[in-house]
């Protein structure tokens, strides 16, 4: 059996943009620490696996069984089993610095206030590339220290002078990475609804 989960690709998927800083973020989740749109679409992804294993029969039923995973350790207990025995060392669940992380940030705003009406995922998708986040060809070398959090989302209120985002980065290609970023971000008076992280579920 097949289930497929459609997810809203108009802003990414939790804070988090580029190799190193998704896996810290993929760990906090399970620490139950994660951003609320990708905590949920866990729960969610974790509910649809036990449905189709027929442990559980209700999406209800499997979320709930994943908090509990998460709340008691056993979530992270098994990522730590599965890192092991792939070779890797489950001490980075617990001390990042194990990963390869840029120490250089630069934060990002504009001059606007008001609600965050959309984001442009495609510019955020092409700054993380030329960070060195993804690859412009086949060719290219991914930079897995490098990448962007995000600090707000669409819904949430921004005012003059706070942090959209935080780039972490190890070339010299700033003031590019900003001027691609310009317009990423649109901007309502009015207050703007939370858009929804999972579209559908076929199957």
């Amino acid at each position: 059996n097949i289930v497929c989960i459609l997810t809203n690709m108009d802003e990414p998927l939790g804070n988090a943009v580029g190799n190193s800083l998704e896996v810290v973020e993929a760990i906090e989740t399970l620490k139950g620490n994660g951003p609320k749109d990708f905590t949920y679409l866990v729960e969610v992804l974790g509910a649809q696996a036990l449905i189709l294993k027929g442990d559980i029969k209700t999406l209800e039923e499997g979320i709930e069984r994943v908090k509990e995973v998460i709340k008691n350790g056993d979530a992270l207990m098994m990522l730590k089993k599965f890192i092991k025995g792939s070779g890797g060392d489950p001490n980075v669940c617990d001390d990042y610095s194990l990963l390869n992380i840029a120490t250089e940030t630069l934060e990002y705003s504009v001059e606007e206030s008001g609600y965050i009406k959309h984001i442009d995922a495609e510019k955020i998708g092409k700054a993380a590339m030329m960070l060195g986040a993804g690859r412009a060809t086949k060719d290219d070398v991914i930079d897995h220290s490098v990448g962007i959090i995000m600090q707000k989302k669409v819904g949430d209120r921004f005012e003059k002078g706070e942090i959209l985002l935080t780039l972490y980065l190890q070339n010299n290609m700033r003031d590019e990475i900003i001027e691609t970023l310009d317009g990423a971000f649109v901007f309502s008076q009015e207050k703007v609804e939370k858009i929804p992280t999972i579209l559908d579920i076929i199957g």
